[in-house]
């Protein structure tokens, strides 16, 4: 969902002039060279006999490569080949719980989403698979293990958050931020 929430922040912005909050320009292709793909059909990890491949292998990283970016982190390959590492095999691991819980996310659950996202944005949408470097393929992929996390979050956690917690919390918080901003109401 974090590339669908991506996606919605495109907007309708034509890429060279979008901006993120700080006005710092948004949507640059960020190259990933042939040194760090991995072969589609290569196993990168096995979990629980569960082989992940290179394809997917090469989705994350692109997506973890393109937020360093954003971020203005010092990007370092090692650290972010093993950030994907690491989130390909929780990723697997909470699909095969959600699995093991009876959580799965149809075919047509998953089409009516993408057909959402697509009538909120068509523009930004094309522009986010070129910028992740994904094929709709590895979007679609990606997007059920988002939406199998979410049913599975919502069925194992109970978060009760009321409005004095966040303004409790948001008072600890506030003395620690330069320029303080009411908190909406």
């Amino acid at each position: 969902l974090l590339l669908a929430m991506a996606l919605v922040a495109c907007g309708e912005k034509d890429e060279s002039e979008s901006t993120d909050e700080m006005g710092d320009p948004m949507g640059e292709q960020v190259d990933i060279s042939d040194e760090e793909k991995v072969d589609a059909d290569e196993v990168v990890a096995i979990v629980n006999d569960t082989e992940i491949i290179g394809s997917a292998y090469n989705t994350i990283y692109a997506n973890l490569k393109v937020q360093s970016t954003q971020m203005g982190d010092e990007f370092d390959t090692e650290e972010v080949k093993e950030a994907t590492l690491e989130s390909l095999i929780d990723q697997e691991l909470v699909r095969q719980e959600a699995e093991s819980e009876g959580i799965k996310v149809s075919d047509e659950e998953l089409d009516e989403e993408i057909s959402m996202i697509k009538e909120q944005n068509e523009e930004g949408y094309e522009t986010l698979l070129e910028q992740f470097q994904m094929t709709e393929d590895a979007f679609k992929d990606q997007l059920r293990i988002d939406l199998i996390r979410m049913e599975y979050a919502d069925k194992k956690l109970d978060v009760d958050i009321s409005d004095d917690d966040v303004k409790k919390k948001y008072d600890e918080l506030k003395g620690e931020v330069e320029e303080e901003e009411e908190l909406p109401e």
